[in-house]
């Protein structure tokens, strides 16, 4: 059984939109091949109206995915 990171806080259904949003503008700067630099990554927040501090939580949560 393979086990998930939690985050911090659960997602709010008023999130998944947005987070959604993100994950389109991450994989779209990934088949670019563009960098996904920091700033990148809170232009994006920014930009698809998630709060910042879950940037940290995606990317967890992306590097334990691609680990499994």
């Amino acid at each position: 059984m393979s086990t998930r990171p939690e985050c911090a806080e659960p997602v709010a259904d008023a999130e998944r939109t947005p987070l959604a949003h993100y994950f389109q503008l991450l994989l779209t700067r990934l088949m670019n091949n563009e960098e996904i630099s920091e700033e990148a990554q809170h232009e994006m927040a920014a930009e698809a109206g998630i709060n910042p501090v879950r940037i940290d939580e995606i990317a967890e949560f992306l590097n334990q995915w691609g680990n499994e």
